[in-house]
């Protein structure tokens, strides 16, 4: 408990660090994934797919939005990995909050922003496995085993030791936008998202504009 205190008023206690601020934040919908509600298997496929669909050659960036209070330790890592494979630089802004699973995805961002007025929470991951007992005991030493590997690898990102992060994270480590950029766990703040179009390319317009008139002339005849 003392070493957690001692952790806790040194981050704090910090001079803010020179983290990015972002008056505004562009947002092209057409490389964007919008990241809400609980970490479960829907949310988990249509999160890798939208990945495969955005990760072009040449790479192009991909922007994730989130605001998760987190969920299934399983499919997180199965994100996890999606993420790590991906080889389009991806940024992610926290848009509301993400806690728990959602805010150890967001460390894997290769840029990583927080809205002004959101935060984030880290903890301990839980589970739980039911079966005889061979089957508890084999799941038990499996799952610790990967939560072992995330933990140092979390605690390598935020540039602590792997005990450091497991006081911070004995109850719930709760961040303020400005406190996750002074930890180190967030890149910048950002006030606002803003929308942007990307319009069609020229050939795209031009086939379209092609179809419309072919189906008015079509119409004209039919009447």
């Amino acid at each position: 408990m003392k070493l957690l205190v001692l952790l806790a008023s040194i981050l704090l206690a910090t001079p803010a660090i020179a983290g990015e601020h972002l008056k505004e934040l562009k947002v092209d919908p057409t490389r964007t994934i919008v990241f809400r509600g609980p970490v479960n298997e829907d949310l988990a496929n249509a999160t890798i797919n939208k990945l495969v669909e955005l990760d072009v050659d040449p790479p192009a960036p991909i922007l994730i939005i989130i605001n998760s209070r987190g969920g299934s330790v399983a499919e997180g890592f199965r994100m996890i990995a999606a993420m790590k494979a991906t080889k389009s630089p991806i940024a992610c802004v926290v848009d509301g909050g993400a806690y728990s699973m959602a805010a150890v995805l967001f460390e894997y961002c290769g840029k990583r922003y927080v809205q002004t007025y959101a935060d984030l929470m880290f903890h301990r991951a839980a589970y739980g496995v039911s079966g005889n007992v061979d089957i508890v005991n084999s799941e038990n030493r499996h799952f610790q085993a990967l939560l072992a590997l995330i933990t140092e690898d979390i605690a390598f990102r935020m540039k602590l030791t792997t005990s450091a992060y497991m006081a911070l994270t004995e109850n719930e480590w709760w961040l303020t936008s400005k406190q996750a950029v002074n930890a180190g766990v967030a890149d910048g703040t950002v006030d606002a998202l803003k929308y942007t179009y990307t319009p069609p390319p020229l050939d795209i317009l031009k086939l379209l504009e092609q179809e419309d008139e072919d189906a008015m002339r079509k119409g004209a005849f039919l009447q």
